[in-house]
């Protein structure tokens, strides 16, 4: 129960951040294109380029932090 109870009630920033990037990867996609290929094709690149960004804000946070 101890897994269980770590991987659905302590989320961290990383965790969140992840999965809302994954939901609007997947609305965008069906909203935006028509066919189930394309619309996957969209959400994966859709989740790298938000996946991306995130990890290049905390990369950049932690190095401007580090230097204070």
């Amino acid at each position: 129960m101890s897994a269980l109870r770590t991987a659905l009630l302590e989320w961290d920033a990383d965790r969140i951040v992840t999965v809302v990037t994954a939901g609007v990867a997947v609305y965008s996609s069906t909203q935006l294109t028509d066919g189930l290929v394309t619309g996957l094709a969209l959400a994966i690149c859709l989740a790298a380029v938000l996946g991306g960004s995130w990890w290049g804000v905390t990369r950049l946070v932690e190095h401007v932090w580090r230097q204070q």
